[in-house]
């Protein structure tokens, strides 16, 4: 089956006997790998295993953000410094936050964001700002920001609950708590966003 209006719109599907043999052939060349339905390439050989400890924890660890010495804070967008309740396309501030040697959650200080309007350029301007924060916590957030600040090394995280649920449990854990978590980049009008659709520009 073809997609219509491709270029092989019309033209038959191969047959998997024609897969084979061309795969076949084409192994005395180039090893073949094996598809799966579940990741595509069954690049570990474990189709229809169950995940063993090791790789959760694997999996676990890749999942983590955690403060470097380059990297030790966290800012946090909100409305009054004691929940995490504010889309980060609104917020004309930041709260950043450190954990004491002693294992408290501090307020280091607040930093204005850069002003809504430059796309892209907002949130580079604001990894740039933000180049000592390891993580960025906030109600809401768009698509176009989680991408730029993922790529410059500012792990995006939306939630909602207490600022200690959220910043003091990831700079304790490498994770926020899953029933505090929402999804990312969802955000926009019409998608629940509360904002004006224009903050994430």
């Amino acid at each position: 089956m073809c997609v219509e209006g491709s270029s092989f719109e019309g033209r038959l599907s191969p047959s998997p006997e024609n897969m084979a043999d061309v795969r076949k052939a084409c192994a005395v060349h180039l090893e073949q790998m094996c598809h799966c339905a579940r990741c595509r390439a069954d690049a570990v050989g474990l189709i229809g295993e169950e995940n063993n400890a090791e790789i959760v924890r694997m999996l676990d660890d890749a999942s983590k953000v955690s403060p470097t010495d380059e990297r030790p804070y966290v800012a946090v967008a909100s409305r009054d410094g004691l929940f995490v309740n504010q889309h980060l396309g609104e917020a004309s501030e930041l709260w950043i936050y450190r954990m004491t040697a002693g294992g408290t959650l501090e307020l280091v200080t607040e930093r204005p964001t850069p002003v809504p309007g430059a796309g892209d350029e907002r949130w580079k301007a604001l990894a740039a700002c933000f180049s000592d924060c390891f993580a960025l916590l906030c109600s809401g957030c768009g698509e176009a920001p989680v991408r730029v600040l993922n790529k410059e090394g500012l792990s995006v995280i939306v939630m909602e609950g207490l600022v200690e649920e959220g910043a003091g449990f990831l700079i304790r854990t490498g994770k926020v708590p899953e029933i505090c978590r929402k999804p990312a980049g969802v955000c926009g009008m019409g998608k629940g966003c509360g904002g004006t659709g224009a903050g994430c520009q």
